[in-house]
């Protein structure tokens, strides 16, 4: 440091020492708040600040994206205490995850299942249990809807319903009595549906029949 410098320091120094305490207190605290400000600015620009040899740096867009991506899947995690509720018992990190990959599989496998015709027909056995052994589709009612829906699927694999799977009464009844009528022209007179629009455990088995033919 030259003479120069020397000087210029102790002439500061001097001012410093002359100014009341509080003074000095209140220009520093300015000066730091005009610091803060500064960097504010700056980070909030996304911009890198380097202030008295002291470098703050802005993470890059790659790292700010990566970040992002952490705390969405912070926010959509399952807590493991919640999935052990869940399970019904606690248990181990791995034995947790092993019963998830096991539960996954199932879950897949139920899947399957739900896409073969024989296990809709097993589903629509359950539901004509529901109303005492046959569904009769002349009947408008709300609760009925889900079961006609079923109907409709069921005629729409053997190429009897090509209409919106809704669960409608009039559209179900109409595509449940031409399959009906339809089978009944290719069996004995012994063997024919009579109850036209109900869908009992003949109309059944005769649809598990067609299927068959149209799978060979």
């Amino acid at each position: 440091m030259n003479d120069a410098d020397h000087g210029s320091k102790g002439f500061i120094d001097d001012i410093i020492a002359k100014l009341p305490p509080k003074l000095v207190a209140l220009l520093a605290g300015m000066a730091l708040l005009l610091l803060a400000i500064i960097i504010g600015i700056a980070v909030y620009q996304g911009k890198d600040v380097k202030l008295f040899g002291i470098e703050i740096s802005q993470p890059s867009r790659a790292c700010q994206e990566d970040l992002a991506r952490c705390e969405k899947n912070l926010l959509q995690a399952v807590p493991v205490a919640e999935l052990q509720q869940i399970i019904g018992r606690p248990l181990e990190r791995l034995a947790l995850l092993d019963t998830l990959r096991a539960l996954a599989d199932y879950a897949g496998e139920a899947a399957e299942w739900r896409d073969n015709y024989n296990y809709r027909l097993f589903e629509m056995e359950k539901q004509m249990q529901r109303f005492g052994g046959f569904i009769s589709t002349r009947i408008r009612e709300n609760s009925r809807s889900a079961a006609y829906r079923m109907i409709q699927e069921l005629l729409s694999e053997v190429d009897f319903y090509n209409g919106e799977l809704n669960g409608n009464q009039q559209a179900t009844y109409a595509a449940l009595v031409a399959f009906q009528q339809d089978y009944n022209m290719r069996v004995p007179e012994s063997e024919q549906i009579t109850s036209l629009g109900s869908f009992g455990y003949q109309t059944l088995e005769a649809l598990r029949s067609r299927y068959r033919q149209l799978s060979r």
